[in-house]
């Protein structure tokens, strides 16, 4: 028997879904950790891939989309075997989300994405150019590994083409659940991290270890850096920021005939948010945070509203104490906090300058168009941490060009969204989003994070598909 709400975009069946989907994986991988028995965890594996496959063909496309954004923010990977990559049950998804959408109306996906095909189909050209440079001219042995990162632009492509239609096609209600529902998978993901940093349960040795490896969970431990659901304390840092950010902005813009109890709700998320910010020690993207906020005060300090005004002295004042009871009461915080200010010592900062030092003169050897991914031979070397200076080593000034231009686009596409009285907010926020991503990409990056880049992408192609929605309608 068919049932109508599946295929109108009701927003609890997605939540329910993804829930029992998060459920599914972690118990999984929690028997695949303490149960040999293999039949038992597969068995389990196999249930949740064939919801994924239910909820991707019989689910609205609007309600499938965001449990896909649900998955992809809170599940972790998952490994069949030590000799298989892992997989993602998002990945899953989007691949039968993009089936799906070409077997509808395939012509009029590929002419609704034909600018963002064609783009990608250049970086993937130029990427596997790199790769061939490098072989011919620098020695380096291509590894399967440097073609999986190809594949990996590909998946970003996907991404954008997939939620860009679906957004086109969307009504109010599909909207108004879709962002609903990234608003239910911040609160769980704050609450993980809240989890984390109290370790309530024994959260973090039958949890936590389910999302990364024992260099996080111990430090996890033994300085409560909290890692959220995406494996790194300073990608959790990032996507808190995202949280941050995107309730700020709809509390700048939100309507009159909006309930106060829901006005207070977010205004108490925005608050965990940063809380939960400070708790993953994360230095880079603590000043992102200030940095944004003191654009923010000076972007409307002419303009502002008394509902912005009021909104941002609650929010500074609430920084500001959680500042002062962390500096006070958690010592590792106050030892990081206090060493980053001195940028002769910090063993931290000094290792970074060491290997930025490194990556330059790797950088002048093939200036152009770079090493390629080069797994073979800078895997086992540390890591950059400067997304800057990675990309100039992988691809050189032509791929550093693609890589500047990319971010172009999502700067003219806020600007145009921006100006939009509808969608002001929307702009506002992939403005503070980019601004993050810039200061977060000194210390670290989100280009190759398997999480948050493909999250970041489909934010900005589904209000990119909304906006152009509206300017058709109107």
């Amino acid at each position: 028997m068919r049932c109508a709400a599946l295929e109108k975009n009701d927003t609890r069946y997605a939540l329910l879904a993804t829930v029992v989907l998060l459920d599914l994986i972690l118990t999984g991988k929690f028997l695949q950790r303490n149960n040999p028995n293999v039949m038992l965890y597969m068995a389990v594996f196999g249930v949740a891939a064939f919801l994924v496959v239910f909820v991707a063909w019989r689910f609205s496309k609007s309600a499938a989309l965001s449990v896909f954004a649900g998955l992809l923010i809170l599940s972790p990977p998952v490994f069949v075997a030590t000799t298989l990559p892992s997989i993602r049950f998002d990945e899953v998804m989007l691949v039968l989300l993009l089936i799906r959408l070409l077997c509808e109306d395939p012509h009029s996906f590929l002419k609704q994405n034909a600018a963002a095909v064609k783009l990608f189909f250049l970086i993937v050209a130029y990427g596997s150019i790199s790769i061939l440079h490098s072989f011919l001219f620098l020695g380096c042995i291509p590894s399967v590994g440097d073609f999986f990162e190809i594949a990996r632009f590909i998946e970003y492509g996907i991404v954008v083409a997939v939620a860009k239609t679906v957004a086109s096609g969307a009504s109010n209600k599909d909207i108004h659940n879709f962002f609903n529902s990234f608003i239910f998978f911040s609160f769980v993901f704050i609450l993980f991290c809240f989890y984390q940093f109290f370790n309530l349960f024994h959260f973090n040795g039958n949890i936590s270890f389910l999302y990364t490896h024992e260099l996080h969970v111990y430090a996890l431990n033994k300085y409560r850096r909290v890692i959220g659901t995406v494996a790194n304390p300073n990608s959790a840092g990032f996507f808190l920021n995202i949280i941050f950010f995107y309730m700020v902005c709809r509390l700048f813009f939100f309507q009159r005939k909006e309930k106060k109890v829901i006005i207070w709700a977010e205004v108490l998320l925005a608050i965990a948010s940063f809380a939960a910010l400070l708790c993953t020690l994360s230095r880079t993207n603590i000043l992102a945070n200030f940095i944004c906020v003191t654009w923010l005060i000076f972007k409307f300090q002419k303009r502002a509203s008394p509902r912005m005004k009021k909104v941002t002295l609650l929010l500074l004042f609430a920084a500001v104490a959680f500042v002062a009871i962390f500096f006070a009461f958690d010592e590792s915080f106050r030892i990081r906090m206090i060493s980053g200010l001195d940028l002769t010592h910090d063993r931290s900062l000094l290792a970074r300058f060491q290997r930025w030092a490194d990556v330059l003169q790797e950088i002048a050897k093939s200036p152009l168009f770079g090493w390629g991914p080069a797994k073979n031979v800078f895997d086992i070397a540390p890591p950059v941490d400067n997304e800057y200076l990675l990309v100039l080593r992988k691809y050189g000034i032509i791929g550093f060009g693609f890589y500047v231009f990319s971010y172009y686009l999502i700067y003219r596409e806020a600007s145009v969204a921006e100006k939009s009285r509808d969608m002001r907010w929307f702009g506002l926020f992939e403005k503070c989003t980019l601004l993050c991503v810039a200061i977060n990409n000194i210390t670290g990056g989100v280009l190759y994070h398997v999480q948050i880049m493909p999250f970041l992408l489909l934010i900005v192609a589904f209000i990119a598909g909304i906006r152009k929605l509206s300017s058709h309608e109107s």
